[in-house]
């Protein structure tokens, strides 16, 4: 049973999708870029999403999701939802991120004769809606309960249990505003599949010595920023736990090397990270790894 708190943003969340399953496709990268916010901001889904990154491989599932037929090409997700859910996370990152080119991937995998307003209605049938359902169904929400009503009245009681707190939200909403002026704007600029393996050492994006180095210095950060966050007396706690959290499961991959995994979560660490101050910094500093392995 998810508490109250918890709900509100799980709702949050599937009303988001359901914006781009019943909207246009108009504002198609907001709308994506608001998905992954929702899902970094509810501690049990992304808890949920980085327990099935584990052991997961997001090239083999990508090129296997890639179906041929005489009509052309097809995206089919796998049938297992621990699959499913890092699977389509890594998509919305990658398109986010514009590794993915959104309209070229519409155009191979969803192309239809009624136009792209209808490709993007295929995209959001086949990657946005099974995201939204196993999420429902795993918390246990009715999808016809996922409307503004229901959500207004969460938040009307999270507000009454949240009066404690109201200067420390205030202070965290304020520095999260001035992170989305200065460092949301911002792309970072490179390609997952340069790290596609090949047999000769030479024709490498990244050697082996360099990625072990990237990897260490990823996992010194994620460190410093656990040992920062130690000390932080400011902070909200939730938030505290989820960045605490998200911290282990990137060194976790780290340990594993584990790259494709790495880059997702860390491309979305900075929307988790945005509100808290004192670790802007070492959160900009993974980004720049990122930079620099792809150039």
């Amino acid at each position: 049973m998810v508490s109250l708190e918890e709900y509100a943003k799980i709702c949050n969340l599937l009303s988001s999708c359901n914006d781009m399953i019943d909207g246009k496709f108009i504002l198609v990268n907001y709308k994506i870029t608001n998905i992954l916010k929702n899902i970094t901001e509810s501690k049990e889904v992304y808890t949920l999403i980085a327990n099935c990154m584990n052991d997961f491989n997001f090239e083999k599932e990508f090129s296997k999701a890639q179906i041929r037929s005489g009509s052309g090409k097809r995206f089919k997700l796998p049938e297992e939802s621990e699959k499913v859910l890092p699977l389509i996370f890594c998509i919305l990152a990658s398109i986010d991120n514009k590794d993915i080119n959104l309209d070229a991937f519409l155009k191979e995998f969803f192309n239809s004769d009624k136009g792209p307003a209808q490709d993007y209605l295929n995209f959001a049938s086949a990657i946005i809606l099974p995201l939204r359902n196993i999420i429902a169904d795993y918390f246990e929400i009715a999808i016809e309960d996922i409307n503004s009503n229901v959500i207004t009245r969460k938040d009307e009681k999270l507000e009454s249990e949240k009066l404690n707190n109201q200067t420390e939200n205030e202070e965290l909403n304020e520095e999260e505003s001035i992170y989305e002026e200065e460092d949301l704007s911002q792309d970072l600029d490179y390609n997952l599949d340069d790290f596609e393996e090949t047999d000769n050492e030479d024709d490498n994006f990244v050697s082996n010595e360099k990625l072990t180095i990237f990897l260490s210095e990823i996992k010194e950060i994620c460190r410093e920023i656990k040992s920062v966050l130690s000390l932080e007396k400011r902070i909200n706690q939730n938030l505290k736990e989820n960045i605490l959290y998200i911290s282990d499961v990137i060194i976790a991959n780290c340990e594993n090397q584990d790259i494709k995994n790495v880059t997702a979560l860390i491309i979305s660490f900075k929307y988790i990270t945005a509100p808290v101050k004192s670790i802007r910094a070492l959160s900009k500093k993974l980004e720049n790894l990122l930079v620099d392995i792809f150039n």
